[in-house]
């Protein structure tokens, strides 16, 4: 009976974080079932972690060997960022940032992954190295931390809300304001 209990309050455990992050609930409520359920949402997790850790490196590389960014990678109704130069918060349009650099030198680092569902997770991450965007100074010492909203696009993981903040010691961009 006690086992029973149990999984009967995983499941149901299971089922309200679900219908929390807005995810559909497919759990069956048979006791027998739900370490199935919890095996394959954890497999389903895992698979969304690495797309979302393949998609940060591959933009990252992408500005790597074109010195700017690829416009594939804004979400398609446009997103919210707090850049790491301070300031306040700016509405990026469908088309992207305008993002030019003399020479990007970054690494993203130690990426962690909060899945919510299959088509919404958060990024947490370091991102270190030095880059020069056009017109603006060279940082040479640039480390921040990340914290991305990542929403699937199509087969396309996206970020939809960025925050970069500095880390003591570290500097983040000298950009003020999004380019024209």
């Amino acid at each position: 009976m006690r086992n029973t209990s149990i999984a009967v309050l995983l499941v149901v455990s299971v089922t309200a974080v679900c219908l929390t992050l807005g995810a559909s609930a497919n759990v069956d409520p048979e006791p027998q079932d739900a370490s199935v359920a919890v095996a394959a949402a954890a497999i389903g997790q895992v698979g969304v972690e690495q797309e979302i850790i393949d998609a940060i490196l591959s933009a990252n590389q992408y500005v790597r060997d074109n010195l700017q960014g690829d416009p594939k990678d804004t979400p398609r109704n446009g997103s919210l960022e707090f850049w790491s130069s301070g300031g306040l918060l700016h509405e990026i349009s469908s088309s992207g940032r305008v993002e030019r650099y003399e020479s990007f030198n970054l690494t993203p680092k130690h990426i962690r992954v909060v899945v919510h569902s299959d088509t919404v997770a958060t990024a947490l991450y370091y991102s270190e190295g030095s880059m020069k965007p056009e017109g603006y100074p060279a940082v040479s010492g640039y480390r921040t931390r990340v914290t991305q909203t990542m929403v699937k696009q199509g087969n396309k993981w996206v970020a939809k809300v960025s925050h970069w903040s500095p880390i003591q010691g570290g500097g983040g961009t000298s950009q003020t304001a999004q380019a024209d």
